[in-house]
């Protein structure tokens, strides 16, 4: 029997959370959707670690227009991205793992081209998803024309890499018709990611962090944590 190739979408995030990378190892292939309009104010360009006073935001100012699509989105000028280094290293100077991953993150930002948000994010999450020891394919929208939009926008994503199942998360299902993807021969299916505790710097457990923070604090053993995970979902 023919392996069935699961496919699952997502706009290419600055950071993500572990819920994110959750979706990218139970993906055969995942496609970066970065040709559609950029959202103001969500995690394209920000997200959530851990400091001494709790949870606190990195963020991405944006050069000019955001009425653009994501992989036409320009940063400010490379400033902040050191300001990011100087923040994290404020952070996590602590942290058991910090320097493990540390040089090779820092090499990213220095050396990627920071004006260009979209192919950041993208050499970011294809790192950490290389320390996560995740073997998914990663696509990109931008490598081929679309022609509809909503539901049919996805299943065209499915079928032009070759996909049998779309794998969404449990938000999307209100407003997903699993009839049309039924049609056009491909499996509708939700997952339901439940975030796991790990040991943490500072007082208390803060929640939907950037994945850096399970990194920092667990090493090598994020990745058994991260999959370890899939027995608190329902699928």
């Amino acid at each position: 029997m023919n392996h069935e190739v699961t496919v699952a979408v997502h706009q290419p995030n600055y950071l993500p959370w572990t819920g994110y990378f959750y979706k990218m190892l139970k993906s055969d292939i995942f496609v970066f959707l970065d040709n559609v309009q950029y959202s103001k104010n969500s995690f394209i360009n920000r997200n959530k670690i851990k400091g001494q006073q709790g949870a606190q935001w990195l963020t991405v100012p944006i050069h000019g227009s955001t009425h653009k699509n994501i992989d036409e989105i320009e940063c400010a000028d490379r400033h902040w991205a050191e300001k990011h280094m100087r923040t994290l290293d404020t952070c996590y100077a602590k942290a058991p793992y910090y320097e493990l991953y540390r040089p090779k993150l820092f090499e990213i930002y220095e050396t990627m081209n920071t004006r260009n948000l979209s192919q950041l994010n993208k050499a970011l999450i294809g790192q950490i998803a290389g320390w996560l020891q995740i073997p998914c394919q990663i696509r990109s929208t931008s490598e081929f024309t679309l022609s509809d939009a909503s539901n049919g926008r996805l299943i065209e994503i499915a079928q032009r890499v070759g996909g049998h199942i779309y794998l969404s998360g449990q938000g999307a299902a209100a407003y997903q018709d699993a009839k049309k993807f039924e049609d056009a021969g491909i499996t509708l299916q939700y997952y339901d990611f439940s975030p796991p505790t790990y040991p943490q710097l500072y007082e208390g457990f803060e929640s939907h962090l950037s994945v850096v923070d399970l990194l920092f604090n667990t090493g090598h053993a994020a990745a058994d944590i991260l999959r370890q995970s899939s027995r608190q979902t329902a699928e």
